[in-house]
Formats: structure tokens, sequence, C-alpha cells
């Protein structure tokens, strides 16, 4: 990972790729690594229990809101409306290295664990009489299969300022962006990719400290 290893100031990382492919994880480890905040854009994209899709102004307004900051970590599937955060970013980290038998298990997973946790919090038998938000909630996990079959599949790119994700789509949005862009493939970049980074920030604090040293040294 040439481009993150000569790199100082890595202050706006962004996010992308598939659902399943371990978005949120990278970018809660390199928020907490860093001491950046975090900002998941399916928070900006989706309200309410039905995770009905906000619109798409309103998207635009929030995304501004956080490109505009000093810092930050993204991360999300979407692409069209949140060009602004490829733009701002330092970095743009593209994870392209699952395929969709791999993500179904990591969503499934996922919805399970999340439905055991809201089910603990429930008194007494009520936590077995929740049939409407288990229904919910297994409507909302059919949702996310599909969308991901599409993304991992499907190849048709939908040039609206809103548009579908999949792959192909993703590709040529990052395109104008390329050279910022860490693509990837294997878990192994992944891997890397993260080790890159902490070390810039090392060496950034590093040098920070060595002219706080000569400052004080010299006054």
């Amino acid at each position: 990972m040439t481009l993150i290893a000569q790199k100082d100031g890595l202050r706006r990382i962004h996010i992308i790729g598939g659902a399943g492919s371990g978005k949120t994880l990278l970018a809660r480890q390199l928020g907490g690594g860093l001491g950046l905040p975090v900002y998941q854009l399916d928070h900006v994209a989706f309200e309410g229990p039905e995770f009905t899709k906000r619109p798409l102004e309103t998207r635009l307004d929030d995304v501004r809101r956080i490109a505009a900051q000093p810092s930050w970590v993204t991360e999300g599937i979407f692409i069209g409306w949140t060009d602004e955060l490829l733009c701002g970013a330092d970095t743009i980290i593209w994870l392209d290295c699952i395929s969709w038998n791999v993500a179904v298990w990591r969503i499934v997973i996922r919805f399970v664990r999340w439905g055991l946790e809201e089910a603990k919090r429930q008194p007494g038998t009520r936590k077995f009489m929740r049939f409407n938000d288990y229904i919910r909630n297994l409507r909302q996990l059919l949702k996310v299969l599909f969308r991901s079959l599409h993304y991992y599949y499907s190849t048709s790119i939908d040039q609206s300022p809103d548009p579908n994700e999949n792959r192909a789509a993703t590709e040529q949005q990052l395109m104008p962006y390329w050279d910022k862009v860490v693509h990837c493939c294997t878990m192994h970049d992944v891997q890397e990719c993260v080790a890159s980074i902490m070390k810039a920030a090392s060496r950034e604090s590093h040098s920070a400290g060595q002219g706080d040293w000569i400052g004080s040294a010299s006054s």
C-alpha cells in the first residue's frame, strides 16, 4: 500500500464496499486508532424502524456537513449522493475482497445477533411475543440480501443522482478519484492497508513531537 505509506495527515477517510464487506468494522478500527469521528452512512440514508429512505436533499445536506468537518471516517455502500465525501477524502478504501456467498453469511449472522440483543432488552415473556418486530426484522433481512445480490452480480450502471449500488457502478464512481483509492481485493490487502495507515499516523505523531521538543528547546 505505497499510496498510504507515503502520505501524512490522513484525517478524512472514506470506506466503500458491498453489504457484509466489513466497512463498519474497519471504520471503527480506524476511527478508534486514529481518534477520528466515525459516520455510518446508513444513518444518513435511512430513518425509522422500517429503514425508510430519507429524501435526497436531506441526505445531501448531511453529507455536506460531514464533508466540511476537519476530520472523519465515513463508511457506506452508497454512490451518487456521497460524491462530496469522495472529493474531500484524503484516502478512499474500496473493500472489494469477498464474494456474495461470504457476504450473505455475514449479513445473516449480523441480523441474528441484532435480534438476540434486542430480545434480551425485553422484560419477561415479552421477548417471545414480539411477532410484529420479528416479521419486520425478517423483511429487512430479505431486503438487504436482495440488495447485496444486486451489488455483487448486477452490471447495469444507473446514471441518476440517486443510483442503485453495484460493483460496476462503484468502480465507475471511483474512477475520477483513483489516485487516492486503495483497492483492497483480498483480506491481506485490508490488513496491509490498516498497518500502513497506522504507520503513517505514527510517523506524523513522532514528527509533531519532535517539532514540539525543538520549539521548547530553542525558547
